[in-house]
C-alpha cells in the first residue's frame, strides 16, 4: 500500500524534490497521484495553480473518528515504531500528552477544526474539494461509503464493482492480506500488526483517561455535554460543522457532511 498511497510527509516518498521514481511509476499506471497524510489542512499543498475551469485540482478525503479510538490507535502506532518516532511512555502518559496536543501532529480538536474550517475557495466548485468520511460509517455502511467516495472522485460505479471493492476492503479482507495493507513507511517492532481490531469503541480508556479526555473537551466546549456529565462527541462534531457553516453562510450543505 505504501508504494501506491505513500505518506506525503516522509522523506522516502521524495527524491530530489520530486516524487520517488518507483512511486511515480505506480501513479502513472492509474493516472492518479494518491497520498496518505496526518497533516492539517494548513500543511497541505492546495494545487490551485494547476486548476482549470473544468478541473478543481487536488481533492482531499478526510477520515475522522471518535477521539478515544483515535488516541488509542495512535498510541499503538507510535509505540510499535522501531525508529526515532517510537513512543516510550505508557498509555496514561500518552493520553496526558495527547490531550495537551504534545504528540506529533498536534491536538485532535485543532486537527478537526483545521479541516472542517478549511478555506477551499469561494466559488460554487469549492465544495467538491474535500470529502468527509466518518470511520464509524466505514464499519457500518462500507458499500454506501464506497459509492459516495466514488461519486466524489467522478465515478458512478455499478453494483458489481462496488461489491468487488467491498470484498477487498473489509477489515477482515485487509487483515487476511496483511502483506499488502501493512504500511512500510516506517519500520515496525517485530510482531506488530498495523491492522488490529477496527471496531468503534474498542479503546483502552479507563476512568482516569476518561477524566483527562473530558477535561480537554470541557475546556473548549463547556456547554456540549449531556446533563449527567457524559461527553457527547456527536454534538462536538456538529458544533465544529456549525462553526464552519457560519463562516461560509453561502454553503448551506456543510452540515450534511455529518447529518
Amino acid at each position: 500500500i505504501s508504494d501506491y498511497a505513500p505518506f506525503f510527509e516522509i522523506d522516502k516518498t521524495w527524491s530530489e524534490g520530486n516524487v520517488h521514481p518507483n512511486i511515480e511509476a505506480n501513479f502513472s499506471k492509474y493516472g492518479w497521484r494518491i497520498f496518505n497524510t496526518h497533516l492539517r489542512w494548513e500543511g497541505m499543498p492546495k494545487c490551485d495553480d494547476v486548476c482549470s475551469k473544468t478541473d478543481v485540482g487536488a481533492k482531499y478525503i478526510y477520515v475522522y473518528r471518535d477521539g478515544k479510538d483515535v488516541c488509542t490507535s495512535f498510541f499503538k502506532h507510535l509505540s510499535a515504531q522501531a525508529d526515532a518516532g517510537h513512543y516510550q511512555g505508557d498509555f496514561l502518559q500518552f493520553v496526558k500528552d495527547w490531550c495537551r496536543g504534545e504528540i506529533v501532529f498536534g491536538g485532535w480538536l485543532p486537527h478537526l477544526r483545521s479541516w472542517f474550517n478549511a478555506e477551499v475557495g469561494t466559488d460554487s466548485s469549492s465544495k467538491s474539494r474535500i470529502h468527509f468520511v466518518r470511520y464509524e460509517d466505514l464499519v457500518t455502511d462500507l458499500p454506501g461509503c464506497i459509492r459516495r467516495i466514488a461519486r466524489f472522485l467522478g465515478y458512478n460505479l455499478p453494483d458489481k464493482v462496488v461489491d468487488k471493492v467491498e470484498s477487498q476492503t473489509t477489515f477482515e479482507a485487509m487483515r487476511n492480506n496483511i502483506a499488502k495493507f501493512q504500511p512500510v513507511s516506517v519500520p515496525w517492532r517485530h510482531g506488530f500488526s498495523f491492522i488490529r481490531q477496527g471496531k468503534p469503541g474498542a479503546h483502552d480508556f479507563g476512568s482516569t483517561e476518561n477524566a483527562l479526555f473530558e477535561t480537554m473537551l470541557r475546556s473548549q466546549f463547556p456547554t456540549l455535554f449531556l446533563p449527567r456529565g457524559e461527553v457527547d462527541v456527536d454534538r462536538i462534531y456538529l458544533h465544529i460543522l456549525k462553526e464552519r457553516a457560519e463562516k461560509h453562510e453561502a454553503r448551506k450543505d456543510v452540515q450534511l457532511f455529518y447529518l
